[in-house]
């Protein structure tokens, strides 16, 4: 990005060039140019007007503070952490997620994409909120309610809410998923005896599920 920027104007009257330039983006983060073109001394055909001053990266609500986020290759992106799945010691085994999409102006969700590793699973639970999964990597089987199904490349898996639901890699490599929800949700519930017990009435559905 070469840091010059010229306002944009309809014709060559000096009004039109009244006003502030906009704020600019630089890999991700939000810039103020903090400049004001004035009309009485912006000469469109001169060299020597002054070029924005960019300030620190600013943090304004509902900003979009990023507006290409590129692939590093390998199901990573750049500036964005690899964290566990979750961080409150619930029942999972083998799952990292990464935050792609935070929300922001008048779209409330996150994007999400989450990466189970060969033989392991998401924990058991459900919750008051819907959300939607597409397969990008790899496959496995997902338990939503009391169904079973073989998901692969590109498949689209769709959670109702309060639906007991449950992803697994057993198919011998890796099951990684892109998620779209609610930013602001309810936690998920996990299952206490009684519903387990419940859950293994279907012998599939015991057999498949861990907690």
């Amino acid at each position: 990005m070469s840091g010059e920027h010229s306002p944009k104007h309809q014709d060559s009257s000096n009004e039109d060039l009244i006003g502030s330039v906009p704020d600019v983006v630089v890999h991700g983060d939000i810039f103020q140019t903090g400049i004001q073109w004035d009309a009485e001394t912006f000469d469109p055909s001169a060299s020597a007007n002054p070029a924005p001053q960019m300030s620190a990266p600013c943090s304004a609500v509902g900003y979009l503070r990023t507006v290409v986020r590129q692939s590093e290759g390998g199901f990573r992106w750049e500036g964005v952490d690899l964290l566990p799945y979750k961080e409150d010691g619930t029942i999972f085994k083998s799952v990292t997620r990464q935050t792609l999409f935070d929300g922001g102006h008048d779209l409330p969700v996150q994007f999400r994409y989450f990466e189970v590793g060969q033989d392991g699973h998401s924990t058991l639970e459900r919750h008051e909120h819907a959300h939607v999964v597409m397969v990008i990597r790899g496959g496995g089987h997902v338990l939503v309610g009391e169904e079973i199904t073989e998901i692969g490349l590109h498949d689209i898996v769709q959670i109702p809410p309060m639906t007991w639901h449950q992803f697994r890699a057993n198919r011998g490599e890796e099951l990684g998923f892109l998620c779209i929800v609610a930013k602001e949700r309810d936690r998920p519930q996990r299952p206490g005896p009684a519903e387990v017990e419940t859950l293994s009435e279907n012998a599939a559905v015991g057999a498949f599920i861990r907690v």
